[in-house]
């Protein structure tokens, strides 16, 4: 591709201003310098205006070089930013896929403890109905339990003494049920290190306590059975070897009339 344009500002049948009008049509991001031999201040301004990055003088050639370094270092700087910017974009909207669709709950926590933003999930957590109401506090839904702890935390957060929250807390939903949740909160700063917002993630592990209970009982009842049932399999065993002597015993004390009633009712009794 091409690096840059020299073009004489006056050519036959043709002229800067409309080979400038191409080169911006085409789209394509290359420096466009002008060169005339006779240099008039309202040509210079036009020419400039629409979009040219230089008007050399033919009689000053020794701004050339200058000029040309000058309109490449711009031109990659101007790529660079773009490439920037749709960096950026592009990972804004990786970002908002993640904050929108994630299970658990986001929010963007300014100094003075405002939630700036949030996620549906993390509304649906604490219950609050969407849209999120204007400077609503994680303070406010904080179980007073919980709370002063949870402001430590923050204080140490803001100050850049910790980098990460964890925290297991209480939590109060909108609709005051409790939520219990585990934390996990982070701080946005600027290339100074100063505060400019928290970043806090939230996962409602009251339901997940409420299932490993359930499974640790389904456990415990599993292993009771199979206790239970061990001890049934034994006494079997032993019922029948009972019985079986029992038989042999019959057998021996037949004609033994009150003998022989005795085992009847031991074998009725088994």
């Amino acid at each position: 591709g091409w690096d840059i344009v020299l073009c004489d500002y006056v050519l036959p049948g043709f002229g800067a201003e409309e080979a400038l009008r191409i080169l911006q049509t085409s789209g394509i991001d290359v420096p466009f310098i002008v060169l005339s031999g006779i240099v008039r201040t309202r040509d210079v301004i036009e020419v400039l205006r629409s979009g040219a990055d230089d008007f050399i003088d033919k009689n000053d050639l020794d701004r050339l070089a200058p000029s040309v370094e000058r309109a490449l270092r711009e031109a990659e700087e101007r790529r660079a930013l773009r490439q920037s910017e749709i960096a950026l974009h592009d990972s804004e909207q990786r970002f908002r896929v993640i904050f929108e669709e994630t299970v658990a709950g986001i929010a963007l926590i300014g100094i003075d403890a405002e939630i700036l933003s949030a996620n549906p999930a993390f509304l649906r957590i604490l219950n609050i109905d969407a849209p999120l109401p204007q400077n609503q506090k994680w303070t406010d839904f904080t179980h007073q339990d919980d709370l002063g702890q949870s402001l430590e935390l923050f204080d140490d957060l803001i100050s850049g003494k910790t980098d990460v929250i964890r925290q297991d807390k209480h939590y109060v939903g909108a609709d005051g049920t409790a939520v219990l949740a585990h934390l996990v909160a982070t701080a946005v700063r600027d290339s100074d290190g100063k505060f400019l917002y928290g970043v806090a993630i939230i996962e409602d592990v009251g339901e997940q306590r409420h299932i490993e209970a359930q499974l640790r009982q389904a456990q415990k009842m599993e292993a009771v059975g199979q206790l239970t049932g061990g001890i049934a399999h034994d006494f079997n065993n032993l019922l029948t070897i009972v019985m079986g002597n029992l038989e042999l015993l019959q057998v021996r004390l037949k004609g033994d009339g009150h003998g022989e009633k005795s085992v009847l009712t031991a074998l009725s009794a088994v």
